[in-house]
């Protein structure tokens, strides 16, 4: 980039030209390309010396014109004195005062020399709106201090003010300094964290305003990776977060027991195989696409990096593969007796895992969802919606035509053989069919849909009003026309499945996208082109005969559809190794304390990463009755609102009091403390508490309004609520087994501890 005023070579991050000052990206005005005319100096009567001699020349005595020099000759004129020595002083002391002044006033202003950098109180912003790094570059230059604007993760909006990089506010600038301002990105995981000690990285990770969860992971090599070192972290080093609910994890070196512990990713694959077997293990190894660092090494495994099972002596160690190898990666081998070999698509659950854009936009692929085969998966988006539910099915999953899958709909998952004397017909102009290297994941298996449901051709049913009915009993009956004339071809998920390796250039050459983009996905990373399903129509399945079902236009074959766009920053998926490969809630938590200089510890950061953490709406139900609730609300500040309701109906009503007790409560946690299970002891402050309504702090469960425990998801209901006896606690480990039918807390749940009589309540954060 070159600046447009003056030519001078310039960075992106700089707002204006470090040369001549010129706004970046603005076109010269007549203000910036104007040259003042010189300001004249006052005359101070000294001549100048010859420049060879070095003499000054005197100064000449004028000699006043004779009023009568044309009468005649003239006579010399007495020369007048003028007392020029007075005067030039005179001059001076007034060039002394006006400049001196002039310069002391504007060195205070900053107009020269050392200027003072505003904190961002001092800096101002539209009003309601907040203070962005632009507006901060743009107001320092306005002040003659030169500015570059840098990209960094923080607890900030994305472009938000972030702070300044190689200064402080109130330091002196000296003139020609350049001031390094951050613009936020948003919270994320900062640059170099991996190979950092956890104690050095945890008040920076805490400031971004998002949960940050400390893992145990156990480790072989303490000289590769030195206990309390973080190995790995969610989202990736260098990443920003992607879900600000569940925020950074972060796992860290240490000496536990684990079938597999983590400094096996990234070794040779026959390495790893023989380190386990030597330990006892029966090993077999996988190919699993992944980036080309990890190509022959090992990625995953199964069980998961970092888990420990006491009786577990089978492990499956997944090593990294490119497009040469996509068949073997989601199929296994098949033998016919009829000799027509081949690859059967059978391991689809092969691409499970979590991709992301660039801008932090994420999708997880989980085997998970579907009903049926093992050859389908499912994303966590669709699990969500629930429009592709089995209605009324008590598992709530999808059934396995609206999985994601690599083939058309067969009859057996072995029929699914690319490649083969099989797939000719039903397999024609699939890319897995094909020589790009490339393969196409898609929801629908080609069927048409009755609404939001496959509809069934192995029955007498009819489409009616988006709902399949029963046929007539008598099959002669049976009209075709009139069952499936309401039969659409619905846009559902569609991938394309890039793998390291693979040809886009040989695909864009085929005309298998529709729209055009400069942009180049990184080669190096497998990854996902996603389609925007908002750029398509629903159509009809059939033709307008009534008879021919046309082929799906939104699914892979000839009769498919291009991509409205090409490859870009938005529907560029990349698989996230390293720390998305792990079950990150089957490892144990740690509590991690920032390192201080001072050697104090920092509670006010632990606080603020405890609630920020806790944060959210909480349930509590004591009864399968549901005669008596409570709703709370815990905010970032500490501070906590709620309501407890109870129903006065019934055979035993208080006819006296209303059908619906309510009692309003609002209090505040004043502490937090961080334990070492990763739980947080919570204190409550009891002269705030107050409960207004129909009932009193007794009768909700508020009697002293002390200790509380906030337990993370999974922790056990027995080890939270052990020391509550029945007859003595409402919340008991056996009653709440029973109400909830687990044994597990799924969420974060926060237990009164409280000593009195009345102290009760377990809530339960809502899942989102």
């Amino acid at each position: 980039m070159f600046c447009e005023n003056c030519g001078a070579k310039t960075t992106p991050d700089e707002r204006y030209c470090e040369n001549c000052g010129h706004p970046l990206g603005s076109e010269p005005t007549p203000s910036t390309n104007r040259t003042l005319p010189p300001i004249p100096l006052p005359r101070m009567g000294r001549v100048a010396p010859d420049p060879i001699t070095g003499a000054r020349p005197q100064p000449q005595t004028p000699i006043p014109a004779s009023a009568n020099a044309l009468d005649g000759p003239s006579t010399t004129a007495k020369p007048r004195h003028v007392r020029l020595i007075p005067i030039l002083a005179a001059v001076v002391a007034l060039v002394l005062v006006i400049t001196g002044g002039g310069l002391a006033f504007t060195h205070h202003a900053g107009m020269w020399g050392h200027r003072t950098l505003p904190a961002a109180a001092e800096l101002q912003s539209e009003s309601g709106k907040k203070l962005t790094a632009n507006i901060v570059a743009d107001q320092l230059h306005s002040q003659g201090i030169k500015t570059k604007v840098n990209k960094v993760y923080s607890g900030k909006r994305s472009g938000e003010f972030a702070g300044y990089q190689n200064a402080k506010a109130g330091d002196k600038i000296a003139a020609g300094q350049t001031v390094t301002v951050n613009e936020s990105m948003g919270p994320g995981v900062p640059k170099g964290t991996v190979g950092r000690k956890a104690a050095d990285v945890a008040a920076e990770l805490r400031a971004m305003n998002v949960p940050v969860t400390f893992r145990q992971m156990p480790v072989d090599d303490i000289k590769r990776y030195p206990a309390g070192t973080v190995v790995t972290t969610f989202p990736a080093d260098g990443s920003p977060v992607a879900d600000t609910k569940t925020g950074i994890n972060v796992a860290v070196a240490s000496d536990g027991q684990a079938d597999v512990p983590y400094d096996i990713i990234g070794l040779d694959k026959n390495t790893a195989k023989k380190s386990l077997e030597s330990a006892g293990y029966l090993v077999t190894l996988k190919p699993k696409f992944s980036s080309k660092r990890y190509l022959g090494k090992i990625v995953d495994s199964d069980p998961k990096p970092g888990v420990y099972r006491p009786m577990g002596r089978r492990t499956t160690l997944y090593y990294g593969a490119d497009a040469s190898q996509g068949i073997n990666v989601v199929g296994e081998h098949i033998d016919y007796d009829d000799g027509d070999d081949g690859t059967a698509i059978t391991n689809v659950r092969g691409l499970a895992g979590t991709y992301c854009t660039d801008g932090s936009d994420c999708v997880t692929l989980t085997p998970d969802g579907t009903s049926g085969w093992e050859s389908t998966l499912v994303t966590d988006e669709q699990l969500k919606s629930g429009e592709w539910k089995i209605p009324d099915d008590p598992d709530g999953v999808m059934h396995f035509e609206n999985g994601l899958s690599l083939c058309t709909y067969v009859q057996a998952e072995t029929s699914c053989i690319p490649r083969s004397r099989e797939s000719r017909g039903y397999l024609d102009d699939f890319l897995i069919n094909g020589d790009t290297g490339a393969m196409e994941l898609y929801s629908g298996n080609g069927l048409p849909n009755c609404g939001t449901q496959i509809f069934p051709f192995d029955s007498p049913v009819y489409c009616t009003n988006g709902q399949i009915v029963s046929g007539p009993a008598n099959i002669d009956n049976y009209n075709s026309k009139d069952a499936t004339k309401e039969l659409v071809y619905k846009p559902k998920e569609f991938f394309v499945v890039m793998p390291v390796g693979a040809n886009l250039a040989k695909l864009k050459a085929s005309g298998y996208f529709a729209g055009a983009s400069d942009y180049r996905p990184d080669a190096n990373r497998p990854y996902l082109i996603r389609r925007d399903n908002s750029a398509y129509q629903t159509v009809k399945a059939y033709a307008d005969d009534g008879m021919t079902l046309k082929p799906d236009p939104y699914a892979p074959g000839s009769g498919r559809t291009a991509f409205k766009q090409a490859p870009n920053t938005k529907n560029v998926y990349y698989l996230v190794e390293d720390g998305g490969v792990l079950d990150w809630d089957a490892l144990q938590p740690l509590t991690v304390t920032p390192n201080r200089t001072d050697g104090t510890t920092d509670t006010k950061a632990v606080f603020n990463q405890a609630f920020t953490t806790l944060a959210g709406k909480y349930t509590y139900r004591p009864g399968a009755d549901g005669k008596f609730t409570e709703s709370m609300t815990v905010k970032s500040d500490g501070s906590f609102t709620g309501q407890a309701r109870t129903l006065n109906n019934g055979k035993y009503r208080d006819t006296s009091k209303p059908e619906e007790i309510a009692t309003s409560f609002k209090g505040r946690f004043t502490s937090a403390t961080e334990n070492s299970d990763g739980t947080y002891t919570l204190q409550c402050d009891a002269k705030s508490f107050t409960a207004d309504g129909d009932g009193d702090r007794k009768s909700i469960g508020f009697e002293t309004c002390g200790k509380f425990v906030a337990y993370p998801k999974g922790t056990f209901v027995d080890v939270a609520l052990g020391g509550n006896k029945a007859g003595e606690k409402i919340d008991t480990p056996e009653a709440y087994k029973y109400l909830n039918n687990r044994s597990t807390f799924e969420n974060w749940t926060i237990v009164n501890k409280g000593t009195g009589k009345s102290d009760f309540g377990v809530y339960e954060r809502a899942s989102e």
